[in-house]
């Protein structure tokens, strides 16, 4: 799916950035995308959402041509729901989402809760010394989280 990637025509995805309150300054090494619209089936599986946020997180990050790269890391391995929703909120309580997704979530027609889901059919999909990523099912839409570490931005 990556080798074969094309951006699409349009997108149905929510992103929200994520800031490491530890750093000065504040340095974005997280995102978390949510699907959007699953309903009308604009992914056809977790999978081909993964990719695309993916792409879109390469994109974010600068890194440069790690989105075809990273194809041979992919591991795509299940795992439990558990250790999904332990790595998500952790990576959401260390962190503070970026001005324009807080700017949006004070508009209940656009508001997406992160920390009210629920998950199943889990799987980690990239699992690296310098980039961490899992994919989920949750509440009729998929969400995957991404987070790198210093070193994966130079």
């Amino acid at each position: 799916m990556i080798d074969g990637f094309r951006i699409p025509h349009g997108d149905a995805l929510e992103e929200c950035l994520l800031f490491n309150q530890g750093t000065e300054p504040s340095v974005i090494d997280a995102a978390i995308f949510i699907s959007t619209k699953q309903s009308e089936s604009f992914y056809s599986d977790i999978l081909q959402f993964w990719v695309r946020a993916f792409f879109c997180f390469v994109e974010d990050m600068r890194l440069g041509t790690f989105f075809r790269d990273a194809a041979t890391l992919v591991e795509c391995e299940e795992i439990s729901v558990e250790e999904f929703r332990d790595s998500y909120l952790g990576l959401i309580d260390a962190r503070s989402p970026d001005s324009h997704f807080a700017e949006r979530q004070q508009y209940p027609e656009s508001r997406m809760e992160l920390y009210n889901r629920s998950f199943f059919q889990a799987y980690v999909v990239l699992d690296r010394p310098t980039i961490k990523s899992a994919v989920a099912a949750s509440d009729g839409e998929f969400v995957a989280y991404f987070q790198t570490v210093p070193k994966a931005h130079n």
